[in-house]
């Protein structure tokens, strides 16, 4: 069947036929008429819009030249759209003849992924293939949990996108990133962040840094630390006391919200800002590793 064209409402057919090839049904082309095309000229179909001043370009699809010489094929592929304004159309996206693809825009976020099924455990996610094959790459990911979105990180070899198998999770409940493999640096030091000020309240911290310094509860003279929340398995937590009020770290007895394990069932005070103490995380109790009295 040859192709047909109707006007009015412009409609390009074509046969179906087997193969495993586009089908051509329309074309846009510029003729050879002896001259080169410079470079970013090209065949472009425009959409117009109607308004109160009279129509206008809204948005194009375009087909532009990399090169002069008509002996180089180089291609690429634009998109433009305008903002609410009059004016020439503006390249938002564009993919060269190479398959780079360069997305141009002068607001925040350049790029948007939008799952809008918003499911508990739907994820809107970028996957990199890096292979002769289709098979995926590493993969980044952005999983709605229960009122909370976690960002996660594939390897190549993740055998299940659950967080538990992300090689880096960082939480949306609390900003806390967690590495399944650990951490490596090479060439530097490792940091667990600087320190940040805690104040004691009814017995209790919520700590979501590594490094605390405490403060007592109304800027006492003394007080009691019985209970730590926060952090999660096998996280280290330094502490210091942000001033000369005295902090006593108290050895749990098993009552409810301590949870401080401490060497020797010993209490520990820090009376001085340069003394430190160094717990890590086990189920729900905070084992001590170390502590240095530096008074």
């Amino acid at each position: 069947m040859a192709s047909e064209l109707e006007v009015g409402k412009i409609v390009a057919k074509t046969a179906a036929t087997t193969g495993s090839s586009p089908l051509e049904v329309a074309r846009l082309e510029v003729k050879d008429e002896g001259v080169n095309l410079g470079v970013g000229m090209g065949p472009k179909l425009a959409f117009y819009m109607p308004h109160d001043a009279g129509s206008f370009e809204g948005a194009a699809i375009a087909a532009k030249k990399e090169a002069t010489s008509d002996s180089n094929e180089a291609t690429s592929l634009s998109f433009s759209t305008i903002p609410n304004a009059f004016g020439a159309p503006v390249e938002r996206l564009a993919i060269s003849s190479t398959g780079q693809v360069n997305i141009t825009n002068t607001s925040d976020p350049a790029l948007k992924l939008h799952n809008t099924t918003g499911g508990e455990n739907d994820t809107a996610a970028v996957v990199f293939g890096v292979s002769s094959g289709t098979a995926d790459g590493p993969r980044i990911e952005a999983k709605r949990g229960v009122g909370v979105i976690d960002l996660n990180l594939f390897t190549a070899d993740a055998t299940s996108q659950t967080n538990s198998s992300a090689a880096l999770t960082l939480a949306g409940s609390n900003n806390l990133a967690t590495f399944s493999g650990g951490i490596t640096v090479s060439g530097g030091i490792t940091s667990l962040g600087g320190f940040l000020a805690v104040t004691i309240v009814g017995g209790g911290i919520t700590v979501t840094s590594s490094a605390v310094r405490l403060a007592t509860q109304g800027g006492a003279g003394t007080d009691d630390l019985l209970g730590i929340n926060g952090g999660t398995d096998g996280s280290i937590l330094i502490i210091q006391s942000v001033s000369s009020n005295v902090v006593v770290v108290k050895h749990s007895t098993g009552g409810t919200g301590e949870n401080i394990q401490l060497a020797g069932g010993v209490d520990f005070s820090l009376d001085s800002t340069n003394d430190v103490l160094v717990l890590v995380k086990f189920g729900t109790n905070w084992r001590e590793v170390s502590r240095s009295n530096n008074s």
